[in-house]
């Protein structure tokens, strides 16, 4: 399935994409492009330091992360994530994205377990 083909199965196109794309930066603040341009490397380092300090692979605790993420503010998530590898639960997440993420921690190859939302 194209890029394309994704979008039109939500009922948009690429210009409309686009559009409340181009939207949303013309709507952001200095700050907010700052903290946006930041957050990849802070991901980075969240993950880099949860998987230290679980004992988890890296690339397990990448993949905890984005299974948690749809539909999840950031906050939230890297609550959860630090649950479910120290605790076994994620209470501030969704359901389907707890299991999603169990399911890769236990992967032989958690990155690849496909789409990270159904």
């Amino acid at each position: 399935m194209t890029h394309n083909d994704r979008l039109r199965a939500v009922g948009t196109s690429t210009q409309a994409a686009t559009a409340r794309i181009m939207a949303a930066w013309s709507r952001a603040t200095d700050a907010d492009k700052v903290h946006g341009a930041r957050w990849y490397n802070d991901g980075e380092l969240f993950v880099t330091s949860l998987a230290v300090q679980t004992g988890h692979p890296i690339d397990a605790v990448a993949a905890v992360v984005a299974h948690l993420s749809p539909r999840t503010r950031w906050s939230r998530n890297q609550y959860g994530a630090t649950m479910l590898l120290t605790t076994g639960e994620a209470p501030t997440c969704l359901g389907a994205n707890i299991e999603r993420a169990r399911k890769a921690l236990y992967s032989d190859a958690p990155l690849r377990q496909g789409r990270k939302s159904a």
